[in-house]
């Protein structure tokens, strides 16, 4: 059973780096020091969002009618969203 790549430390809440990946097909293991990508960071509606919002091509209407909430509250998870991926951008820059 595969689970979703964890992005903080369960114990400190750092950020966790990947060290290994293996391959489903022949079972090759390939280690060293790899950055997450810039969504692992998502939590689960975030990027349940995301998701959602590509399937709609962008259309906030479209998605407030497919999520069920206002169009304001659509607009505001798509700015927690924007923060949240500049915040990620901002942290690998470092």
């Amino acid at each position: 059973m595969e689970h979703a790549l964890l992005s903080k430390c369960p114990v400190c809440e750092g950020n966790l780096l990947v060290t290994g990946l293996k391959c489903r097909d022949c079972g090759t293991v390939v280690g060293g020091s790899f950055s997450p990508g810039l969504f692992s960071r998502l939590d689960g509606s975030q990027a349940e969002f995301l998701r959602q919002f590509v399937f709609s091509r962008g259309n906030l209407r479209e998605m407030s009618r497919r999520l069920g909430v206002s169009y304001p509250t659509v607009r505001a998870r798509l700015n927690d969203l924007v923060a949240a991926v500049e915040l990620e951008s901002e942290l690998r820059n470092r």
